[in-house]
This record gives structure tokens, sequence and C-alpha cells, in this order.
């Protein structure tokens, strides 16, 4: 990677905008940055970090108006552009922070979101890439695979911080390794691993514990109540101990069974008594029943004849009960008409002064009747008709009324929604102006949108850190275990030399350890003895499991990054802090919303208002028109009216309407035809009663009946008849049944005296008692047995679980003490401390070949991983070892010059371990903040002599010091100054 040219506007010190041309000092390969101090020197690697990852560390992480000039207008924006190259590819990243800038209207600010976007230059011509903050972000992590904290390290070495990591104590050399290597997942891994280890031991108590209840569920079952006679559930004898109880219950159930089964036997018998005495005794009940029946019906015997006779004369007078009632009804029939015809006669005198004399009479006067209805009938009609044509005369008026009216109606609303209309007018001009916010308003919120969704991402990729954790702590897990496996080879293959070394013996040669002739006893070979290929068997393992966890590492480093570029893109916000201002832009946003909804409603209901009002001047010119119709109506209704009224008067006559004329006509008609039906009637009813009165005495005379009398009362009615006939065929039907039962071969020879049923009774009912009391016995050792049965099989598997359970919980608490430093870890070094040394170890040997360089062989720094004194902290130590005295000295014992050229040598050494961590990219460019001040002139040549070894391969090293010498003997530089108006600028010159 290479830092080829930077842009500044607005940023820090500087107001304008100012470039630093990196690219113009690669035939130099080291220039100087001069400048006063505050001038802005070191604001120029700020721009760079800023604009790579958004970010300023000396601001604590922060940007916006941190970042921003202070004598900047506060309408400009602050933005940095930097170009860089990796590989053959050139990139150019722009970058402003968030700010409140003015309102384009009204007073006061608003939120402008930070931005960034990337471009490549393709072909000659800048191509966009991304537009998106936390878009630019994820695609630099992607390029330059390093975080802000790497990157500090390895390309910009801040003024005074690399000297800090040679002199700082074990816990913030700590602090600084765990930033830049990611080791945080080390002590992840071993935090759960001892919460796994706590975890087993509470499940092997809880386990113990639900074994001792299971136990003592045990004992309850089966009756135990001493306690002392109860096992401890760790025993070896408790599963012996439960067997014999449960074969002891078992063989109680079996006898109760045997004698349950007896009983039932036993109980068979005695039921079989009883029924047979229970059947002797039925068969005596109906003998009994029998011969009661026999004496019953024998008693009966002289009623039914008297019934036989009865029903004899009942026949004899059904013959002649038609004729009865012919001549009965006739008689009746002749009464009735004599009474209708008199009826007739008195009503047709409530109309008429006389009664016709005949028949013909009362014909004629019908038809004179008939007459009249007939003029009447239309005349009627036209009466019906003079409601309606008052309520069409009244209703004719009414419209001219309700249209007069409507029409004032319609020129007060015309009035009135000219008013709403001046006042809509009104309400659109206040806004117009918030409504007009909207754009803005709408980008704020779709910037905090991305700023949520970036921080959503951080918070997600948080979650896949821990898992991909896990899986990073499974593979150094599987790494140990396979290298616990070939130490125990090695150590069994040691062990066993012996055996492998008599094989080779040979008698009379010399033995290859002792030199002696004579083998009298050789070591056997062992039958699990370790041969080379079990050996490159478990190396393989061994190196295919730790590259399995270097790789699991390098996931887990990735997701970091990838999370802290998230972060960065959502403003190093948390996804709660993100919804707070996302909500705020939302809510400004849909506040100008409303505003421009409620304008466009207001408009339209303008709109709507003027099309009413000019349908409502419309309408009323038509108005006039109208009621010229409106009143020709009304007039014509009123003398419609008019003429059926006269009508009506003429036709109705003396009575008070046509309707009632009509009803007196009709009721005449009525009673003269009723008069003309009754006459006719009632000479036919009584020509019939003479013809039936005849015929009846006939029909007496052939059944033998004096009268009519004597025959109804010989009658029976035809249900009774049925009842009487069947009485009689009941009594004999029931002599013969009982003489059937008593014939019967059962009936016959039975003992005279009735059996006994008690003795079999109670016999059954005794045997029935000790059954149940059996059964009882039997249903309460069933349960126990089972239930015994079940607490015994899960105390055996129980108790083979907590074996398991314990051999777990032993290898996981070991190895978790032992990568907490506790026993049996000789070192007391923790896993991530370990991890940590490691790095150390390899950047003090990069280190180390610039510092023998630098201090001509003098000075040689070493790792220490012996326990820091008073802190009880291993590991993590820095000494210097001092080849003039041979002696083993600590870091802040060299001066001030000594210390600058140790510090740098581990600086460029950390750098370099760090650029190889992040997958060995090339490092083009390199910035050392001052300390070259303390160094005297022959100490600073050397240095720079150091430095300018850095140039191989075309890096280009850029210096910030306020060393005069630096400034005679470097010719390119890059000036800071500062103007009259408090700002500063940039200049620049090659040496070529």
């Amino acid at each position: 990677m290479k830092i080829n040219r930077v842009t500044v506007t607005g940023f820090g010190p500087f107001r304008d905008t100012e470039t630093a041309d990196f690219d113009a000092f690669d035939d130099d390969g080291i220039f100087l940055i001069t400048g006063c101090t505050g001038a802005g020197k070191t604001s120029i690697l700020d721009a760079v970090t800023f604009a790579l990852f958004g970010t300023v560390p000396r601001y604590a992480g922060q940007a916006g108006n941190a970042v921003r000039c202070d004598r900047l207008a506060a309408d400009k924006p602050c933005h940095v552009e930097l170009e860089f190259s990796v590989g053959e590819r050139r990139f150019k990243v722009t970058r402003a922070p968030a700010w409140e800038r003015p309102k384009q209207r009204g007073t006061g600010t608003t939120s402008a979101p930070a931005r960034a976007e990337l471009d490549e230059l393709l072909d000659g011509r800048w191509e966009r890439l991304q537009t998106r903050a936390i878009d630019t972000s994820r695609q630099i992590n992607d390029l330059i695979r390093m975080n802000s904290s790497q990157f500090q390290q390895v390309v910009l070495l801040a003024q005074g911080q690399f000297q800090e990591f040679l002199v700082a104590d074990t816990d913030k050399r700590r602090s600084l390794l765990q930033t830049l290597f990611g080791t945080k997942r080390f002590a992840d891994y071993v935090d759960m691993l001892s919460e796994r280890a706590r975890d087993l031991k509470r499940q092997l108590d809880d386990a113990q514990h639900c074994l001792t209840d299971k136990v003592h569920a045990f004992a309850s079952w089966a009756g135990v109540s001493d306690d002392s006679a109860t096992p401890e559930a760790v025993d070896d004898t408790v599963e012996q101990w439960c067997a014999r109880i449960v074969a002891a219950q078992a063989a109680e159930l079996g006898e109760a069974t045997r004698r349950q089964q007896a009983l039932r036997d036993s109980l068979d018998v005695a039921k079989e008594e009883l029924a047979q005495a229970t059947e002797i005794a039925a068969r005596q009940q109906r003998r009994a029943r029998a011969l009661d029946e026999q004496a019953r019906l024998a008693g009966q015997a002289q009623q039914i004849t008297a019934t036989k006779a009865a029903l004899h004369n009942a026949a004899r007078a059904d013959t002649v009960a038609p004729a009865i009632e012919a001549s009965e009804d006739a008689d009746t029939s002749a009464a009735q008409a004599e009474r209708a015809r008199h009826d007739a006669e008195a009503g047709y005198l409530t109309v008429a002064a006389a009664l016709p004399e005949t028949v013909g009479e009362v014909a004629e006067s019908i038809s004179e009747l008939n007459q009249l209805i007939g003029r009447l009938r239309p005349q009627l009609e036209v009466e019906k008709s003079l409601p309606a044509l008052r309520r069409a005369a009244q209703l004719a008026a009414e419209k001219v009324t309700e249209h007069d009216d409507r029409t004032a109606a319609d020129k007060e609303q015309r009035e009135s929604l000219t008013e709403q209309m001046e006042q809509l007018r009104h309400t659109i001009t206040a806004l117009d102006e918030p409504a007009s916010t909207f754009a803005e308003a709408k980008a704020a919120a779709d910037e905090a949108a991305r700023r949520l969704q970036a921080a959503q991402r951080a918070e997600q990729l948080s979650a896949d850190l821990q898992l991909a954790a896990q899986d990073d702590q499974a593979a150094v897990k599987r790494a140990s275990a396979a290298s616990d496996e070939l130490s125990a080879l090695l150590r069994r293959q040691l062990s066993g030399y012996a055996g492998d070394l008599a094989q080779g013996l040979v008698a009379g040669e010399l033995c290859p350890v002792c030199g002696s002739l004579d083998h009298p006893k050789l070591a056997e070979l062992a039958a699990d003895h370790v041969d080379q290929s079990d050996i490159d068997r478990a190396q393989a393992a061994v190196e295919l499991t730790y590259a399995q966890a270097k790789k699991a590492a390098a996931r887990s480093q990735q997701l970091e990054e990838r999370r802290q570029s998230e972060f960065l893109a959502a403003g190093q916000q948390s996804v709660p802090e993100a919804e707070a201002v996302a909500s705020q832009a939302r809510q400004v946003m849909a506040e100008a919303a409303a505003a421009g909804d409620e304008l466009r409603r207001s408009r339209n209901r303008l709109t709507k208002l003027q099309e009413q009002t000019d349908a409502i001047t419309a309408s009323l010119d038509q108005a006039q028109e109208l009621r010229a119709g409106l009143v020709i109506a009304r007039t014509t209704a009123q003398t419609g009216l008019a003429e059926a009224e006269r009508a009506v008067t003429e036709a109705r006559g003396d009575q008070a309407s046509v309707h009632e004329a009509m009803a007196e006509a009709q009721l005449r008609r009525k009673l003269s035809e009723l008069l003309l039906e009754a006459r006719t009637q009632h000479q036919g009813a009584v020509e019939r009663a003479s013809s039936e009165r005849e015929r009846l005495a006939a029909a007496l005379a052939d059944a033998g009946f004096a009268d009519a009398g004597e025959a109804k009362k010989a009658r029976i009615s035809r249900p009774e008849q049925e009842r009487l006939r069947a009485e009689v065929e009941r009594h004999a039907a029931g002599i013969a049944a009982v003489k059937l039962t008593l014939e019967s071969p059962e009936l016959i020879g039975l003992p005279a005296q009735p059996v006994d049923l008690d003795a079999p009774k109670q016999t059954v009912a005794k045997v029935d008692a000790e059954l149940e009391q059996t059964r009882t016995v039997v249903a309460t050792i069933q349960p126990r047995l089972a239930e015994l049965r079940r607490l015994s099989g899960e105390i055996a598997d129980r108790r083979v679980t907590i074996a398991e359970d314990d051999k777990q919980f032993q290898a996981v608490d070991r190895l978790a003490r032992t990568l907490r430093g506790l026993d049996p870890n000789i070192m007391r070094m923790e896993l991530e401390t370990f991890v940590l040394a490691a790095q150390l170890e390899e950047i003090v040997q990069v280190a180390n070949r610039r510092l023998y360089t630098m201090t001509d062989g003098r000075y040689t720094l070493r790792h220490s991983d012996a326990i820091e004194k008073n802190r009880g902290k291993w590991g993590l130590g820095l000494e210097v070892l001092d080849a003039h005295t041979g002696g083993v000295r600590g870091p802040d014992s060299l001066s001030g010059g000594e210390k600058f050229q140790a510090s740098l040598a581990l600086a460029l050494g950390l750098a370099e371990v760090v650029t190889n961590r992040a997958g060995g990219m090339r490092l083009d460019t390199l910035f050392i903040d001052e300390g070259f001040g303390s160094l005297d002139a022959e100490t600073l040549d050397v240095t720079m002599a150091t430095l300018d070894n850095l140039r191989e391969g075309g890096r280009t090293v850029g210096l910030i010091s306020h060393v005069a010498s630096m400034k005679e003997s470097i010719p390119a530089q890059l000036s800071v100054e500062k103007v009259a108006g408090g700002w500063s600028v940039i200049s620049q010159e090659s040496s070529s």
C-alpha cells in the first residue's frame, strides 16, 4: 500500500484547500515535514487516518466538529480527499464529517450527515465504486486489511507512542498487543472453558443430588424408614441393595396372586350352588301365581254371561240406528229453516214498510237495486280520488315555497364558501415554507437510516464474532488435544527405547550405548510400543489442527475488522443511539411530509370549493325559469280538485257521501236476497221431514222394537262393544293359559315347602370378601414393585451417567485451570499471555536486526517471561542486553537517544509483524512523528542510515521533526506554515 496524495479543505488548521503530494518525493525516498509547533504537521497524518477510517485517534476517535477548522465559514463543508495505491490499482477516497449547517430557509441549523465516496482510476478516469459511507469503509478495509489501530502502528508512527511501548509495564504492553493482534478471543475462550467447567460441576452436583433423591424415593417405596439401613447413593452396594428389595417384593406378589386364584375357584362353586337354589324358588313362585289366577277367573264367569247378552241386543239396535238419525236430522233442519225465514223477514222490515206477498215481488226489487248500484259506482271512484287531488294541489303549492327557500339557502351557501376559500388561501401561504424542506429532511433521514443499518450490522457481526470465537476456541482445544497426544506418544516411545535398542543387538558386537560385548539380559519390546509411523501420524494431526486453529483465528480477526468498519460507518453509535437519531430524523421528515400533505389537501379543497361556488351560481341562474313552471302546475292541480268535488256532491244526494249511498243500496239488495233464499229453503225442509218419519216406522217394525226409544236404549257405542268383546276373549284365554301352565313338566313334582336361599348367599358373600382382600393386597404390591423396578433401573443408569460426567468435568476443569495459569500449569502463564508473548518474541527478533545496526552491536532487546516484580504478571517483559558489560538492564536505564533508537527499532519490528499478520501487504509509505531531538549528531547519522535502508524497493519515508540538522541534510521537505489569519497552508519542495 502507498499513500500518494492528500487534499484537505476546512480540516484542522487548514481553512482553504491544501494538498500534500507524496508522490513528488518518490525519487528522494525520505522527506521531512517541518513547521512551527501547532502549525499542523501532525494534522496531515490525521487527515490520512480520517480519510481511510473516519476517525482521528488523538481526538478520542471523534470526527465532526473536532476536525473542522475553527476559521471555516459556517456554511462551508469540511472534507478530505486521499489518493492511495494497492498493488497496481489506484483509489481515491473522499470523506466529510457530519456537521451543523445553517438552514437554507429561516434561522437556526440543521444536521448534515457524514459522507464518504470511493473511486478507482481506470483508463485515466476516476470511476465511482461506492457512494455510501458504510460501503466505502467496508471496501477500504478489504483493500488494506488493517484497522485504525494497526494502521497507527504500521504506517503512522505517532509522536511519542512507539517509545511508550518500550518502557510500558506489562498491563499497558498487553493492552496494545491485544488491540493490534486481536487476542481477546483467547481470553474469551478461557472464560468460556471456565464457565463450561462450572456448568459441568453444577451438572455433576445436580446429578448426584438427583441420584440421592431417587435412592431415598426407593427406600420410601420399599418401606425402609431407618436411614441407617439405606446405603449412600455413591456406595457401590446400592444397586445390590435395590435388587434384594425388588426380589422380596416379587416373591410376596407371587404368593398373593396364588391365593387370589384359589379364592376365585371357591367363589365360582358357591355361586353355582346359589344359582340352582334360586332357580327352584322361582319355579315354586310361578306355580303359586298360576293357582291364584285360576281362582280369580272362576269368580268372573257370571259377569261374562251378562256381557254376551248385552252385545246381542246392541247388534239389533245398530240396524235401525241410521233411520232414527235421518228422521231426527230432518226434523232439526225443518225447525232451523223456520227460524231462518222468520229472521230474514224481520231484517227486510228494517229497510221496508211491508213484506212482499210473493217470491216474484222480491226478485223484481233486487233487479231495481242492482241498477242503482251500477250508477253510483263511477262517482264512488271520483270520491275516493279527492284526497289525492287535495294532496297534489297542496304539494304543488309546497314545491313553489320549497323552491323559494332553496334559492335563498344557495345564496347563503355561496357566501359561506367564499369565506372558506379566503381562509384556505391564507393557510396555503403559511404551509409553503415548511413543506419545501421535505427533500432536505428526507436526505437526513436516509443517512440516519443507513447509519442505523450499519449499527445493526455491527451488532450482528458482534454476535457472529462470538460464534467465531467459539469455533476458534474449539480449534485451539483440538490442537491442544493433538499436542497432548503427540507428547504422550513421545513419552511412550522414550520409555520403550530399551526394547527398540535390544532388537538391534547382536551377540559379540559392541552395544552402542555402553560398549559392552556381553548382552546378558535383553529388554523386551513392549506390546504397545510406538514406532516412527505413529509419531508421524500424530505430528501430522498436530500440524492440521494448528492450521485449523490459525484459520479460525484469522476468521475472528476478519470479523472484528468488519465490525469496526461497520461501527465507524454507523458514526460510532450503538443501535439504540442510531435508532434515536433515525427516529428524530424520521420525525422531522414526517413533519415536513405532513406539511406537504396538508398543503396539497388545502389546494385540492380550494379547487373543490371554487367548483362548488361556480355550480351554485349556475344553479341560481336556472332557478328563475324553474319557478314559472312550478306556479303553472299549482294552478292546474287546484282547478282539477274543484271539478271533482262538484261531481261528488251531485251523486251522494241526501247521504253524507257517495260511499254511504252505495252502502245503503247494497244493504237493501242483500236483505232482499236473504228473504228470497229463506222462503225457498223452508218449503223444502218441511217436505223432507215428512218422508223420513215414514221410513223410520218401517225399520222399527222389521227389527222388533216397539218404538225408537226402545231401540236407542239397547244401543252400545262401538268402542264399548269392542272393549266388552275383548274382555270376553281375555277371560277365555286366561282360563286356557292357566291350564297350560299348571300342566307344564317343570312345575310338576316341585317340593311343597319353599327352598332356603340364605345359606348359599352367606357362603358367596364370605368367599367374595376374602377375594376382595386378596385383590387389595395384589393391587398394592404391583405398583410398588413396578415403581421399585423403575427406580432401580434409573439409579443404575444415573450412576453410569454420573461417572461419565465426572470424567468429563475432570478433563475440562484441568484444561481450564491450565489455561488460567493455575495448577497443573507450572509456568503460571495464561493462554492469552502465552499467545502475546509469542508475538512479542517475534517482534523482538525483527527489531534486533535494526537495533544491532543503529547501536553498532552494543544493544539487543530480549523478551522475558519472568514474573514482574510486585505485580505477579508473567510473560510480557522486555530487557536490554548490553554487549559492552555483558549485563542485562531495563529499558528505563537507557539514555534518551538510546531509548529513541530502541523504541524506533521496536516500532519498526512491530510494524513488520503486524503487516505480516495483515496478509503480508507491502507498505510503500511510512511516517515517523518526532523523537529525533534526543539524538546526538553521530547517533542521528546512524539512525538516519537505518531509516535510509527502509527506502529499498521504492518505499517513501516521511519524518516530522524540528531538528535543524535534519532540515539541512534532507532537501525534500513539506512545510506547514501559519498565515496572518491564524490558519495554516502547505508548501513542498523535492530535491529534484
